[in-house]
């Protein structure tokens, strides 16, 4: 198979063809052979209601995102500016290679009063990439700069702070406040000011999670067009479910820097997951960095730290991502991506598991019953299977929905060992 069917890669997953068309291929504008990932998981964690994160575990989680492959991790919600130095030092000490990202370094127009104090202040906390983010009222945004502060007075302020630290040597990536909820032409015209002033990347926000992937493709294609060949980062929301396409389209337009989170956690309806990105972007052929065989472990580690369950049907992650009922949409003998397209063993997790639930008694899997006592080797009558299928119901009423095949099977040999006897 291999380069000629580069949606199959046997053992690990079955894509979807089409996106290999040379019609499709065509489409896109220089797909990338290579998107890294920014890690949010302990800056957007503590934001989800009722989650928070000891310093043990904002250390111990930063070297395990280190070691799964992470381009860069911003910096943890920490109590206090000494603690969140004292996190940078430490984790620093450990070893850790990812870059360091302090998203905090906020600017107003027109600036006034201390603000070099206040960004130096930001600076002493430590780091290697500094995201600088212009902020502005609501009504500025929503009517489109014609009431309120004005467009110029934004970009003078832009352009004067990213000035002042580029002159102290500073990394500077630019961003401002809601960025895709402003009209294009005038968010263009911020982000081609902080690219004059010498920005070295920039960030853009779908902060409040509104975007679908045709507009976020285009917005990353017509930002490209005004930054040049300068990194571009952005972070998707998942307030309306679609974190995770938006992040695919923006990485095929041209984005270099994903920021997620682990089980997409953070407020609301959380961020976008990892494990979902890096997983669909590797399948389609797009190098991330991340050694997919450590998700599972680091999900639980999440979990564990944040003190949450996911639900069980979340993808790659969740408890039943690679559960099915019955034979679910594979039949005896195939491998394990003709029923999930991705196998269990690239993320680290157990084998694919077929499960007894209480859809096994409906129509759909009424074979089911006779083809797993054949696959094992029994001989077993009508009465036997009946008496099988009653003891499951039970097991399964006892289980609280589902037992697994051993289980299964153990009730079945419990019945026909004894047959005839």
């Amino acid at each position: 198979m291999g380069n000629n069917t580069p949606w199959h890669v046997p053992g690990k997953w079955y894509a979807v063809p089409g996106y290999w068309e040379p019609e499709m291929q065509a489409q896109l504008p220089g797909k990338p052979a290579e998107v890294r990932l920014l890690d949010c998981t302990m800056a957007e964690g503590p934001d989800a209601v009722g989650c928070h994160l000891s310093w043990k575990s904002c250390v111990d989680l930063a070297m395990m995102l280190d070691d799964a492959g992470v381009e860069a991790i911003t910096k943890p919600a920490a109590h206090s500016v000494k603690e969140q130095a004292d996190w940078i030092k430490t984790v620093k000490r450990n070893g850790i290679k990812a870059r360091i990202v302090n998203k905090l370094t906020r600017i107003e127009p027109p600036l006034k009063g201390e603000w070099k104090g206040r960004m130096n202040r930001q600076w002493e906390i430590g780091g290697d990439i500094f995201i600088i983010y212009s902020i502005v009222d609501w009504s500025c945004m929503v009517s489109d700069y014609t009431k309120g502060i004005t467009k110029a007075q934004v970009v003078d302020t832009i352009q004067e702070a990213i000035r002042y630290a580029k002159s102290r040597g500073i990394y500077v990536a630019y961003s401002h406040c809601d960025t895709m909820r402003h009209r294009l032409p005038t968010i263009l015209t911020f982000y081609k000011a902080a690219a004059e002033a010498g920005a070295d990347s920039f960030y853009v926000w779908d902060s409040r999670g509104n975007s679908n992937p045709f507009v976020s493709y285009f917005f990353v294609k017509k930002l490209k067009e005004v930054v040049g060949s300068r990194p571009i980062a952005i972070q998707f929301h998942n307030d309306i479910g679609l974190a995770t396409a938006n992040s695919f389209a923006a990485a095929i337009a041209g984005a270099n820097l994903l920021d997620c989170s682990v089980l997409g956690i953070g407020d609301r309806g959380g961020s976008v997951a990892m494990e979902e990105i890096a997983c669909s972007l590797e399948m389609y052929g797009v190098r991330t960095g991340i050694k997919l065989e450590k998700l599972s472990r680091l999900a639980k580690a999440v979990e564990n730290a944040f003190s949450v369950n996911t639900q069980l049907w979340k993808p790659i992650v969740g408890r039943g991502a690679f559960m099915e009922n019955g034979w679910g949409h594979r039949d005896s003998g195939d491998p394990d991506e003709t029923s999930a397209g991705l196998t269990p063993a690239v993320v680290g997790a157990g084998p694919f598991k077929n499960m007894m639930g209480g859809r096994v008694f409906s129509e759909r899997d009424s074979s089911f019953w006779g083809d797993m006592l054949d696959m094992w080797g029994y001989q077993y009558t009508k009465k036997d299977l009946d008496e099988i299928k009653e003891r499951t119901m039970h097991a399964i009423i006892a289980r609280r929905g589902a037992i697994d095949m051993d289980e299964f099977r153990a009730i079945c040999e419990g019945v026909l060992s004894n047959a005839g006897k």
